[in-house]
């Protein structure tokens, strides 16, 4: 009777398999999982949030136990799928060896979602797989990931990363086949090159209570960056980040802009829709705008 059993679970075990065959997304493969994630993120605006700051910050963790720490920060609510918050409790539970396969885990699958939206890990990948999409009809802002400013020397090289790659785009835009529908609007011509910068990435002082301070880092590491962009028909966009610094940086933005060598500069800030003082940032940001010299201000809406 045993044998029997067990030759009819064999049996029914190859039926499964040959009947999964090809298929793209199966349980077992850790692709599964990802997908799974990325649908639930595309259908809950709280988690799709959480999701895509944890992969932001993700390549900043320290350790194990650091990247534990911020999955059970940032999932730690009723917007997490059950089994994810299922496997952070175990994992909390078992420290020591939770916290190493959790980290595993995490770091795969992150790779593999993030390789879905990151276009490349150096300068060369970017420039290429940006021509790429340029071709087929589509354009985009350039973001940069892993920034955690502590010290002056992280947000030097910050700042060079982003002008090593805004030179390269620059060189490279003009040799890209025309696209009309990418480069006017019905205001105007539209640049090539897009690229988004994070304030608080330009200095370590960049916060309410150092907010002077904050300030003047920021403005002398971003400027020769608005000098680039404006000299080589390139736009920036300023990145709103964490609530606490929205003020800062809208100061900013328009302080800067203000001065007289970046009067006929386009640029562009991120407002998120889904605070409750947006309409009146938004009503500022278009009162301002309209007193500027030259009126060359995007303000991009995001959720």
């Amino acid at each position: 009777m045993g044998e029997s059993l067990e030759v009819e679970v064999a049996a029914l075990a190859r039926q499964i398999a040959a009947h999964g065959a090809g298929s793209g997304n199966r349980v077992f493969r850790s692709s599964w999982w990802s997908d799974r994630l990325l649908q639930q993120a595309m259908g809950d605006a709280a988690f799709r949030t959480q999701l895509f700051r944890f992969v932001d910050v993700f390549p900043a963790t320290t350790g194990s136990a650091d990247v534990l720490r911020h999955l059970q920060e940032y999932f730690d609510d009723a917007s997490t799928p059950k089994p994810l918050r299922l496997a952070l409790g175990l994992a909390e539970a078992l420290p020591t060896l939770g916290a190493p396969v959790a980290a595993r885990v995490a770091g795969r699958n992150i790779r593999r979602m993030a390789g879905q939206f990151i276009v490349g890990a150096d300068v060369h990948e970017a420039v290429a797989a940006l021509a790429s999409l340029w071709a087929s009809g589509s354009a985009a802002t350039v973001d940069f990931l892993g920034e955690k400013t502590v010290v002056d020397d992280e947000a030097d090289r910050y700042a060079v990363r982003v002008e090593l790659t805004l030179r390269a785009l620059l060189a490279a835009a003009p040799t890209w086949p025309s696209r009309p529908v990418l480069e006017g609007d019905d205001l105007g011509a539209l640049a090539r090159v897009n690229v988004s910068v994070k304030p608080s990435a330009l200095t370590a002082e960049y916060g309410p209570l150092t907010a002077q301070a904050g300030l003047a880092a920021a403005k002398d590491r971003i400027r020769p960056l608005l000098r680039l962009a404006r000299d080589g028909d390139a736009f920036v966009n300023f990145d709103m980040e964490h609530y606490e610094v929205k003020d800062l940086t809208l100061q900013l933005f328009r302080e800067l802009l203000t001065e007289e060598e970046f009067a006929g500069l386009a640029a562009g800030i991120v407002v998120q829709a889904y605070l409750r003082d947006s309409a009146a940032d938004l009503a500022e940001l278009i009162a301002w705008s309209g007193r500027r010299a030259a009126s060359a201000t995007t303000v991009s809406v995001s959720q």
